[in-house]
């Protein structure tokens, strides 16, 4: 459930796309336990559940590379320990007050979208298919 707040959070331009994202992703990750648990399938499982896995997979992916360099542009010349922990970036995607605050500089240029940034996440293309 974490992991799908997270990913349609930083994925979704829309309470509604938000949404849509957590269904998908949980509908997914119950394919994915079925599969890794011996369970039965409702349904079968085809390429598609593959292929939308590993674009949310690279959306969120490339949001937090784009996130990290934010960060380490922002701390540039600090020492190391000024460097946010997992927790703290965490509670960022979560929205946290305490995290807001902290990270204030940095996202305070970003669009009121935060965290769904779309040039963080939508800039991932496809590779290209081998011929």
């Amino acid at each position: 459930k974490r992991l799908a707040n997270r990913t349609a959070a930083v994925t979704g331009q829309s309470e509604t796309e938000r949404g849509q994202i957590k269904k998908r992703f949980r509908k997914l990750y119950d394919f994915r336990s079925r599969l890794v648990h011996g369970g039965k399938f409702k349904e079968q499982i085809w390429g598609g559940h593959l292929r939308e896995a590993r674009d949310m997979a690279r959306q969120s992916i490339f949001w937090f590379i784009s996130l990290a360099n934010k960060v380490l542009v922002a701390n540039r010349g600090k020492s190391l320990s000024s460097l946010p922990t997992r927790d703290e970036l965490l509670a960022l995607i979560d929205l946290r007050p305490d995290a807001i605050t902290r990270f204030a500089k940095i996202i305070r240029s970003e669009p009121s979208t935060f965290p769904a940034i779309p040039s963080w996440s939508s800039s991932v293309t496809r590779p290209e298919k081998q011929k």
